[in-house]
Formats: structure tokens, sequence, C-alpha cells
């Protein structure tokens, strides 16, 4: 039996959402705006340990890291309600 490290292992936009207690939502409009991702198919997978990294760039590089996490989210609800 093969034993992937979890920071290799590939998720699904679900796994994923599960993972980062993220909304489906914000994670697909992360997607457009550069979030690494890959299309097999129909499906998408997301590299955990990519993700990871794109977090730490995007979100962890001024002010606190929930005044950064909180403007991402605001930002996301809107594009979703618009």
């Amino acid at each position: 039996m093969v034993v992937i490290p979890m920071e290799n292992k590939y998720l699904t936009i679900r796994e994923l959402s599960e993972y980062a207690s993220l909304h489906i939502n914000t994670l697909k409009l992360w997607m457009r705006k550069g979030m690494p991702f890959y299309r097999i198919g129909r499906s998408v997978r997301v590299k955990r340990s990519e993700f990871d990294l794109w977090m730490q760039k995007n979100f962890l590089a001024g002010g606190t890291e929930k005044q950064r996490f909180d403007a991402m989210c605001q930002e996301a609800l809107k594009k979703v309600l618009e």
C-alpha cells in the first residue's frame, strides 16, 4: 500500500472546503483570482501544499491574519451576491 503524505494530497473542492472551513463559492472565486488548481476532465483538484502556500502569500502579508482573511471573505461575499 502506498501512503501519500497529507501535504501532497490532491483535494476535491468539497474536501478543500471542509479542510479550510470555507464555502465552495469562495473557493471558486479564488480559483478565478489565481488560486492554483488542476482540471481533470470536468473535475477540479487542488494540491493541499500549493493551497497552503497560496494562502500564506495572499493572506499573511500585511495586517493581522484575521483582518486579511475577513477582508477576502467580504470581497468574496460581494462577488457571490452580485
